[in-house]
């Protein structure tokens, strides 16, 4: 017979087993070890990733177009979500699980914001350098932005990220380029002059309806 302590430990693990959902083949959360995280075609595994990066993961929309309470940025969690299907399951399935592990309700709701608008320079052709077929890699900081083989909507996306604001690409323009930014750190100002000198491109204020993720009820990991 098992001693009753090993059973004791047994029983909570064997309900936990069954309670998993089929198309995960890994899941489990807990508090941070460190700010590290990685994604691939099977989801996520992350040793503290910010609780409103999990959920833009969960329901497919950047980080910067979370709305909720001010916590979900600031406090992170160990998270790991493998699923064993397809790449399509994981979305709806992580979405399930943080409703029922956080209690998360969230719904999506379009207004008008400020945005910032990328355009072309009326009086010049752009700056872009054609792709040298690199790796596709992107890589940014508060202060530089790197894309290999990038895209207008992949420069988009990171700038969004830079200024936590949505970006729109009004440019029109296709193909895939290698992208090379350098700025003052906070300085917006300072982004938009490297944008027009750098790529021939204009980044300009305006107002545009956007689609938010409005968290109504989360909460923090008992």
């Amino acid at each position: 017979m098992f001693p009753l302590r090993r059973l004791l430990f047994l029983v909570p693990l064997f309900a936990c087993a069954q309670t998993l959902d089929p198309g995960w083949k890994e899941l489990s959360f807990g508090p941070p070890t460190r700010n590290a995280s990685r994604f691939n075609r099977e989801g996520l595994r992350a040793e503290g990733i910010p609780f409103r990066r999990a959920i833009a993961r969960a329901y497919g929309v950047p980080e910067y177009l979370v709305r909720g309470p001010e916590w979900i940025a600031t406090t992170r969690y160990a998270i790991t979500a493998l699923i064993s299907g397809e790449p399509e399951t994981f979305q709806p399935l992580f979405q399930k699980a943080l409703a029922q592990r956080f209690h998360l309700e969230a719904r999506r709701e379009k207004k008008d914001t400020a945005v910032y608008i990328l355009t072309r320079l009326d009086d010049a052709p752009h700056k872009l350098t054609t792709s040298s077929g690199g790796s596709g890699e992107t890589r940014f900081s508060d202060r530089s932005a790197e894309l290999t083989d990038g895209d207008i909507s992949g420069l988009v996306a990171t700038l969004s990220q830079i200024v936590d604001r949505p970006v729109v690409d009004e440019t029109g323009i296709g193909d895939r380029y290698d992208i090379s930014l350098r700025w003052t750190s906070g300085d917006v100002g300072s982004l938009k002059a490297a944008v027009k000198e750098k790529l021939g491109l204009k980044l300009s204020d305006a107002t545009r309806p956007i689609e938010f993720l409005v968290i109504d009820r989360v909460e923090k990991l008992q």
